[in-house]
């Protein structure tokens, strides 16, 4: 006679959760001194795992990853050139618009085409700024990602 015993999947299943467990798996366990002791075995074995202390580490994780990571200081110079520039373009347009104020008041008056031109390149000039903003935040975001 061959007795096929279940598998260590339904023995376990038995024995944590016997609720679910088919008939024929209960009562051959029941009936059978090898799987018995298997079942009893993973008792054991679980109420030993639940009785273990946590776990505790002896050092500072967080301060050991801490000092890995590299925390650059220094800021690009092109951050602060671009500043520059874009102030310096702002006050020489300023300047230059205060000092032919009567001459571009009468361009603007004499032909509209003109007038249509400077909106253009304020529009650009605009632009330009707006863009140069975005990508100096954008690399600015990229630098605190590489640490």
């Amino acid at each position: 006679m061959k007795i096929e015993h279940p598998y260590d999947k339904d023995i376990q299943e038995y024995t944590f959760d016997a609720s679910n467990c088919s008939n024929e798996i209960i009562e051959h366990i029941n009936s059978c001194e090898v799987c018995k002791k298997v079942s009893e075995s993973y008792l054991v074995l679980s109420r030993e795992l639940k009785s273990q202390p946590e776990p505790v580490l002896e050092f500072d994780l967080s301060e050991l990853i801490l000092d890995q990571l590299n925390f650059s200081k220094k800021e690009p110079i092109y951050n602060y050139l671009l500043s520059f520039i874009i102030i310096m373009s702002l006050g020489i347009t300023f300047f230059a618009i205060y000092v032919f104020r009567d001459t571009f008041s009468n361009i603007f008056s004499a032909n509209i085409t003109i007038s249509n031109y400077f909106i253009v390149s304020v529009t650009i000039f605009i632009s330009l700024f707006l863009g140069l903003d975005m990508y100096r935040s954008y690399y600015k975001k990229i630098n605190m990602l590489k640490y």
